[in-house]
């Protein structure tokens, strides 16, 4: 994340570049991307779309767990889904798989002193069921090389659940196909109570 600005800044400006040499790339300034899913994306922000889209704030109203607020509630955005896609994925795969993320929440509960680490729960939005589906696949790719799993337990494409090293996780499609919802928690239990929260059809704005 430090590095952004240096490496993916320097890639948008060489897309730029190669799209309409120092012409485009001098056109920038006076009119900059807007977000750094167009960094990541030079094809968007070629698009010149004039407004950004409103985007859902997803999860429903009610997002307590025991009737503990989040202390930690925000968007990881489409750059860092990327980057973590990348670390048991091909670039190529990595970037085929965030292209049609819409927006993405996240939030963590305390869990207790006796955790080593809290309660997370990651909830991604993308354009339709297809884009869904490849994100499930490369992020099933990215939890069976982070916990050393074996390629044949990543489940079935709707639903990966497993424990290791003492963490309940559980990756899952919900949000009519078009979501992806990831659970890390430090028991069952919670992990229950989080995808039972977030197993809602359309997801809820506020």
């Amino acid at each position: 994340m430090v590095l952004f600005p240096f490496t993916r800044g320097f890639e948008f400006a060489q897309a730029l570049h190669s799209a309409g040499s120092f012409g485009q790339l001098n056109a920038a300034y006076s009119k900059p991307p807007i977000s750094c899913s167009e960094l990541t994306d030079p094809e968007a922000y070629l698009a010149f779309t004039e407004v950004a889209p409103t985007i859902p704030k997803l999860g429903g109203q009610n997002v307590q767990l025991d009737g503990r607020d989040p202390f930690w509630d925000d968007q990881l955005g489409k750059f860092i889904c990327l980057t973590v896609l990348r670390t048991h994925n091909t670039d190529e795969n990595a970037a085929l798989a965030a292209t049609g993320l819409v927006t993405d929440r996240v939030l963590a509960w305390e869990a207790g002193p006796s955790a080593k680490r809290h309660h997370a729960a990651w909830q991604t939005l993308f354009k339709d069921a297809d884009h869904a589906m490849a994100f499930h696949k490369a992020m099933s790719a990215v939890l069976v090389g982070r916990h050393g799993l074996p390629a044949s337990s990543s489940g079935e494409p709707t639903d990966m659940q497993f424990e290791a090293a003492g963490r309940f996780i559980q990756l899952t499609r919900n949000l009519d196909g078009a979501g992806v919802l990831l659970l890390d928690t430090a028991d069952a239990a919670t992990r229950e109570k989080l995808r039972q929260k977030f197993l809602s059809p359309t997801p809820a704005t506020r």
